[in-house]
């Protein structure tokens, strides 16, 4: 087959479009992309290790989220694509993966999604068979179009028949402009580091399920980069390894509860040895049981109290713009050894509060999913309830011994991040230095509106921002500074100063909200939880401004002559821009003020 060949171009344009408008629209999480992309990684290397059996690798994927572009870049130590079989991959419903069960793609379209949901598709690949790459352009807008005019066509291709050795193998893509379905959820653009590796390892194939149950699995390391709007990038290792919620306590405090009831002595001993042996422990329950000829793998963890997941959440940073917790209780599932993001229902079961204490993991290979990721058919997920209630019913019945409800417990949880407080520190040295002369705070904020709100403080507390004297700071839906700005007049903007004539100085009361992305802000006010007409000044560390384009809301940069906050380096553009200084919305971009004031 010619490489050269175009798959759009072998079809009629109407046919083609529905094709792929059912392919994008089979698909509803704003991970999916991710989910897609890592899945072909790990596949590959999967495939590499069953052809190389004899040979070592030391086998990686790199992924690189870039902000302001809406790009993702990864690469993979796998197999490589033959370059007769790239056209026809590429295509609508197609697969190089027929007949591998070790591998997790069903049929293939994970690519087209990935290709559509961007406007610059670009791949490098090296495989036993030769090297070939190419991009296709505007697949995006072509696909966004109502109008059929034309298919996107395979542009700057270059191929090399050479024959490769395995240790040369691997594969890039690359993708530009991504623009993915609307959704409650936020993108993954905008999500912080600690969000985006448990993401990675609880909804993708990076989040490797079989690694627990000591089954044979490739060695993978795995490097995320993420790349802000200002070009600083945040780079760290990632497990290939699911996120199992117990690894958020120590193992001291995680009872796993199967081995308790095999001990020797459980028969001799009291309901209260028993209680005293559980009480305000997170219990624990995995293994492998077999249904139907086939084995499912589980883990399910109980907490003391429901409210440990939001705990566990806000610990590790976890918590999305809403206020929501990514760590939920729930009846989860996976596949050949990766998470679904597929959820099913919890089973009808007595004790059903004791749910909302309950995480559970089911790992069954014999799902067949239609296009995109969505569902399980009804009498496989009758099956994953019995399994999930009889865990359910294990722990509620121990609850009832231990009646932790009806009393104090004897002590909580020790609750630790990542389990070692030596790795997270490990971390937090790796985040980017803030370096911000007589400021105490030593990193830059990694997506956090607390690292905002104390570098905020500090600025105010070491004299470079002294024009703002605070009476009270709020919380949850408080807005974050309730206090006085204080400024002489020549310390405004030349322009303004004009405006107040006879004064030396002046002194207003200011609410401030802070964020990490002054955008986040359009969130509160469309869900009524903030109100625009009480901010005078939003705190940021980075401000995005394609979201506030979105929001049809327009900023501009400040000039020092229009500068009325001191501090301020951005303002939302008034509907009445005759209206008197400091009556209208500011932005205070912390990264701007302090790299252009400060250092």
């Amino acid at each position: 087959m010619n490489v050269s060949q175009n798959f759009l171009l072998s079809n009629p344009e109407n046919r083609i479009k529905k094709q792929i408008e059912n392919i994008y629209e089979s698909y509803s999480n704003p991970w999916d992309i991710l989910a897609e992309l890592n899945q072909n990684a790990v596949d590959a290397i999967k495939e590499w290790e069953n052809e190389n059996e004899d040979i070592d690798k030391d086998h990686l994927i790199e992924l690189k989220i870039e902000r302001s572009s809406n790009s993702i870049e990864i690469y993979d130590t796998g197999i490589g694509i033959l370059p007769d079989n790239l056209p026809e991959l590429l295509a609508p419903n197609a697969t190089d993966k027929a007949g591998d069960f070790s591998t997790i793609g069903e049929k293939g379209v994970g690519l087209t999604y990935c290709i559509f949901c961007s406007n610059k598709f670009q791949i490098e690949t090296t495989s036993p068979e030769g090297y070939y790459e190419a991009e296709i352009n505007g697949a995006r807008t072509w696909r966004e179009r109502d109008q059929v005019d034309g298919v996107p066509g395979t542009e700057n291709q270059n191929t090399d028949s050479t024959e490769n050795k395995p240790l040369e193998t691997g594969t890039k893509i690359r993708l530009d402009d991504v623009q993915l379905a609307e959704s409650d959820e936020e993108s993954i653009f905008e999500l912080s580091p600690a969000r985006i590796e448990y993401l990675l390892r609880t909804k993708t194939a990076i989040g490797n399920t079989k690694a627990r149950f000591a089954e044979n699995q490739p060695n993978i390391d795995i490097e995320l980069t993420i790349v802000d709007e200002d070009g600083e990038a945040f780079t760290d290792d990632v497990s290939y390894e699911y996120y199992y919620p117990d690894q958020f306590w120590k193992e001291s405090e995680v009872v796993d509860l199967e081995e308790f009831e095999s001990r020797d002595d459980i028969g001799r001993m009291s309901d209260e040895q028993k209680r005293r042996h559980l009480d305000g422990k997170v219990w624990k329950a995995e293994g492998i049981t077999e249904r139907n000829g086939k084995n499912i793998r589980y883990y399910a963890l109980f907490v003391p109290s429901s409210k440990a997941w939001d705990r566990i959440s806000e610990q590790n940073d976890l918590i999305d713009q809403d206020g929501n917790a990514d760590l939920e209780a729930g009846v989860y599932t996976s596949t050949r050894g990766m998470p679904t993001g597929i959820e099913i229902g919890t089973p009808d079961t007595g004790s059903g509060g004791y749910w909302a204490n309950t995480y559970i993991l089911l790992g069954y290979d014999g799902f067949n999913f239609d296009l995109g990721r969505k569902s399980i058919p009804g009498r496989t997920q009758g099956m994953l309830k019995e399994i999930a209630a009889d865990k359910f019913r294990t722990f509620s019945n121990w609850r009832d011994i231990v009646n932790v409800s009806n009393k104090t417990p004897a002590r909580k949880p020790e609750q630790v991040v990542r389990n070692q407080r030596g790795d997270r520190f490990q971390k937090l040295k790796r985040i980017k230095d803030l370096n911000c002369p007589g400021i105490q705070f030593q990193k830059v904020p990694d997506g956090q509106e607390a690292g905002v709100v104390s570098i905020f403080h500090e600025l105010i507390g070491s004299g470079y921002l002294d024009n703002y004297r605070g009476y009270r700071t709020g919380y949850s839906q408080d807005y974050d500074f309730w206090g006085v700005y204080d400024a002489a007049i020549a310390e405004l903007g030349e322009s303004l100063q004009s405006q107040f004539p006879d004064q030396d100085s002046i002194s207003q009361e200011v609410v401030i909200e802070a964020k990490y992305d002054a955008a986040d802000v359009i969130t509160d006010i469309e869900s009524g939880r903030k109100y625009l007409e009480d901010i005078d000044l939003v705190v940021s560390w980075t401000i995005n401004e394609e979201r506030f384009e979105t929001a049809s809301t327009t900023i501009e940069p400040l000039a020092d002559e229009d500068t009325f906050y001191v501090g301020s380096t951005h303002e939302v553009v008034p509907a009445d821009p005759t209206g008197p200084a400091g009556t209208q919305l500011y932005l205070m971009c912390l990264k701007r003020h302090i790299r252009d004031q400060i250092q």
